[in-house]
């Protein structure tokens, strides 16, 4: 488990490295379409959606970038949470996650809730996902609270939660094709 959990955090922050060293180009690009669409006729909407999804002033890219660098390490760490071996790494500071964090940045990226992804993904994707995220992240800080998670049915119901685990993180996808859209 701790061998599955360094090749993790290995690879999470070699991704995040990669995606770093864009984010004031994009931001800028955003802020470029959005003067744009700005300038434009409010008829444009297809400028608008094309270029910031769901409006140039409702997300914070910076903001929504700086959660999501975080916010792909968490949901990782919820997809681990299966028997008290997880959760003592947890309690015992192995592996450092915060579900209050994770509420804090669940609710800066429900600002992408609606950017419109289509074709790539169904209308309210990004919305189920956050749902579903935020579900499991309750269902984590509850179990953390209490000294077995699995004597209560709160640690079953995050198992179920997470049990396909590639289903689990594939929401992830909305997310981000989110942020690429509403943040260039």
């Amino acid at each position: 488990m701790r061998r599955y959990l360094a090749v993790f955090l290995l690879t999470s922050s070699l991704a995040l490295a990669g995606c770093g060293g864009s984010s004031n180009h994009t931001t800028a690009g955003a802020q470029a379409s959005s003067s744009t669409t700005a300038g434009g006729s409010s008829g444009g909407s297809s400028t608008t959606t094309s270029g910031s999804g769901s409006g140039s002033g409702d997300v914070d890219c910076t903001a929504v970038k700086a959660a999501a660098a975080t916010f792909i390490v968490e949901v990782q760490y919820l997809a681990q949470l299966k028997d008290k071996d997880a959760y003592a790494l947890i309690k015992n500071g192995t592996v450092s996650f915060d579900p209050t964090k994770m509420a804090a940045d669940l609710e800066t990226l429900r600002t992408l809730e609606d950017v419109d992804i289509s074709p790539l993904q169904p209308s309210g994707a990004v919305k189920k996902s956050l749902d579903t995220y935020a579900q499991a992240n309750d269902l984590a800080k509850q179990n953390l609270a209490v000294d077995d998670p699995f004597t209560q049915a709160k640690g079953q119901e995050l198992a179920d939660l997470t049990s396909n685990v590639a289903d689990f993180l594939g929401g992830q996808a909305a997310i981000s094709e989110a942020i690429s859209k509403a943040c260039g």
